[in-house]
């Protein structure tokens, strides 16, 4: 018995197990400065702009009001 050519030919990938490479983006950004001392000085404006503020932009706040709280009653 003979077994046939194709029986030894290296199998195609299968893309369910070998996708693709996705194609690499070209960003036209390569670097981001964030001016964080403007930022942190807008912040009071923002807050007091925005009507529907989520709960979780206030922790700093909250967390401030807090240890200075700590700190009075430690004090």
């Amino acid at each position: 018995m003979t077994l046939p050519d194709s029986a030894f030919r290296p199998r195609r990938a299968n893309r369910l197990y070998h996708p693709e490479e996705p194609p690499v983006a070209a960003f036209p950004i390569q670097s981001v400065h964030i001016d964080w001392d403007r930022l942190i000085a807008k912040r009071p404006t923002v807050l007091e702009a925005i009507d529907a503020m989520p709960a979780y932009l206030f922790k700093p706040e909250i967390i401030g009001l807090l240890d200075a709280e700590k700190i009075r009653r430690i004090g």
